[in-house]
């Protein structure tokens, strides 16, 4: 993967020994800190640079390949570098990974071998946990079309069977809220990335539906996550 892909995607990133390594799994938190600061000083540089007329060139190596990147491409720029930079998809990998995700629920089917799907939407997928899962667009006859996971701020669905069902704790990021009446759990989280951490924990005897509690008390109430 040479420099300029790798401002392109927003999986892996280059260390200056030119290891390749996954961003969620591999950068500490203080590195990705690191490399956005260092990527926004190269594009204030080339800003500078370019409004004094300054020949924009490849330039030579400077520790990471993601930041080198910005000099070989310099030559190309429509928008002021640092706009430029903002927008591409290795540096909004960096911000997702220093913003904290948002908890929700999200109630999944769960079939006879014990895999996990989702209720009506793409209903053969096989959701894993603890991995995240960018959401797919399919568009579905007899239902609206909302792209994205469809996730409630706490476990509660009046209007949704519980039969061959379960409520799990999951993180998102992206999220966009949709506003649904009570009787369909209030407000929707739609999100571009999901991961599922675990089922939720409900006493059998404690009916939810209505139960007017926030979630403090789903908590001490026996759901745990």
């Amino acid at each position: 993967m040479n420099r300029v892909d790798l401002l392109g995607q927003e999986e892996v990133w280059k260390d200056s020994l030119g290891q390749l390594l996954k961003i969620e799994e591999d950068m500490t938190d203080d590195h990705a800190r690191h490399l956005m600061a260092w990527l926004l000083w190269k594009a204030d540089w080339l800003q500078f640079r370019a409004h004094y007329s300054f020949a924009c060139s490849a330039g030579g190596s400077h520790g990471d390949a993601a930041a080198d990147a910005l000099d070989a491409i310099s030559a190309t720029f429509e928008v002021p570098p640092e706009q430029w930079i903002r927008e591409q998809p290795l540096f909004k990998a960096l911000v997702r990974k220093l913003t904290p995700p948002v908890k929700a629920y999200k109630l999944l089917r769960i079939r006879k071998d014990d895999t996990l799907g989702p209720l009506f939407i793409n209903r053969r997928q096989r959701i894993p946990l603890d991995t995240w899962l960018p959401a797919e667009d399919h568009p579905t006859p007899g239902y609206a079309h909302r792209p994205g996971w469809h996730c409630t701020r706490l476990p509660i669905a009046p209007h949704l069977s519980m039969q061959g069902r379960q409520w799990f704790i999951v993180h998102l990021r992206d999220v966009t809220v949709h506003h649904r009446p009570e009787a369909q759990g209030g407000e929707w989280l739609l999100a571009e990335s999901m991961k599922v951490i675990g089922p939720v924990l409900v006493p059998r005897d404690v009916s939810w539906v209505g139960s007017g509690m926030d979630e403090q008390a789903l908590y001490d109430n026996g759901i745990r996550g």
